[in-house]
């Protein structure tokens, strides 16, 4: 199943990239797969002019720092802090892969002790191939049918997935484990397939087990907290009918629990809604890191959350009003048709160009992201919308 199902991405996004008429894509003519259609994740490092190589990139990577994250499963563990969550969070980046979690977190912040392994992304797990391929990590970031699920693994559905072999997470070398960091399975399964059916992993295993990223934090956010970002943009497209915003508030409590960094923000204007109807499709909001002067924040957060305020295109309209549980339809539905594709493309378009209006951006493009921010929240129409302020 995670074969067929990183498969399946790869062609869906990374080859879908590729144009057809390229001529170095050949693609089997059958499946239209092609192995080159994935590229490496420690090919995404940015190009370093510092940094000397004997055969440089012919098109060398000048985008955005890639971190995926994912889950690494934890349900058999004696820390009591730890078995609540059942899972710690794991990452892919361009330079390293592996996991960070503090013993003493936010108790005692200045005397951390630390349970990580990190090892080089280009010998991880596959280091005769450059180390693992961007479809794979995607496919685990988003491995949501597993035997182990976080803090909503129990042994029945394990044992139960297992059964009809509903396997999409990935055994993977420890990076802890110096015998095996460099492996990418185990060469015997029949172990880690009793695992699975019954639920058992940890981190001290030889493998650990990972799966979707979202049954640690669905937002993405804690490893940007962990790395101290000054402003993030955050976007929610979780199912939520209910306007909780769950994934948000467990993403605030882990950072506050384990980075000592507290984040607030106010998302009524998006949550108190009539007749389905937002007064925003955003908010804002501070990060008060544990280093920062007390009421002195020096992180900002822009939280983006799939809503309807009203205004939004005649075609997105047109499909909730015959689709009541848009834009948070079941995730059950794997099988998009098109209106129902387009209406949530456009919806998640309009939402970002709302934001971007708002900070006068077409006409006069802010500088740098603190102008960005500043103009957002000096805005009159988003005063409303938040009580955040930036100190000179």
């Amino acid at each position: 199943m995670h074969h067929f199902y990183r498969n399946r991405l790869v062609r869906a996004y990374l080859g879908a990239s590729r144009p057809r008429f390229e001529r170095e894509r050949t693609a089997n003519p059958f499946t239209s797969f092609d192995r080159r259609d994935d590229l490496k994740m420690c090919s995404l490092r940015r190009s370093d002019p510092l940094e000397k190589s004997e055969a440089p990139q012919k098109h060398p990577y000048d985008g955005p720092y890639l971190i995926i994250n994912a889950t690494l499963n934890a349900t058999k563990v004696t820390d009591l802090a730890q078995q609540n969550r059942k899972a710690e969070s794991f990452v892919f980046t361009p330079y390293y892969c592996g996991f960070d979690f503090a013993k003493i977190r936010a108790v005692n912040p200045a005397k951390p002790t630390f349970d990580f392994g990190y090892r080089p992304t280009e010998q991880y797990a596959y280091p005769k191939d450059g180390g693992p391929g961007v479809g794979t990590a995607m496919a685990i970031s988003g491995a949501a049918a597993s035997p182990n699920e976080g803090y909503n693994s129990s042994p029945a559905t394990a044992f139960l997935l297992t059964l009809f072999n509903l396997r999409l997470g990935w055994w993977i070398g420890n990076p802890r484990i110096s015998k095996t960091w460099q492996e990418a399975d185990p060469n015997l399964g029949l172990l880690y397939l009793l695992k699975d059916l019954f639920g058992r992993s940890n981190t001290s295993d030889k493998f650990v087990n990972l799966s979707d990223g979202g049954h640690f934090d669905n937002m993405g956010l804690y490893e940007l907290v962990r790395r101290r970002c000054r402003y993030i943009i955050l976007g929610d497209g979780e199912e939520d009918h209910l306007f909780t915003c769950e994934g948000l508030a467990n993403a605030i409590r882990r950072c506050r629990v384990d980075f000592g960094a507290e984040i607030t923000i106010d998302v009524t204007p998006i949550t108190n809604r009539e007749a389905g109807i937002s007064r925003s499709h955003y908010a804002v909001g501070t990060i008060l890191y544990p280093e920062d002067p007390p009421e002195m924040p020096s992180g900002y957060l822009l939280y983006l959350k799939t809503s309807l305020t009203g205004d939004e295109p005649t075609d997105v309209r047109e499909y909730a009003q015959y689709n009541t549980a848009f834009p948070h339809q079941s995730t059950g539905d794997q099988f998009f048709n098109e209106a129902q594709f387009e209406s949530y493309r456009r919806l998640g378009l309009h939402v970002f160009e709302t934001v971007l209006k708002r900070t006068n951006y077409y006409r006069d493009p802010p500088a740098s992201m603190e102008e960005f921010f500043h103009r957002l929240i000096s805005n009159p129409k988003a005063k409303a919308l938040s009580s955040v302020a930036i100190g000179g």
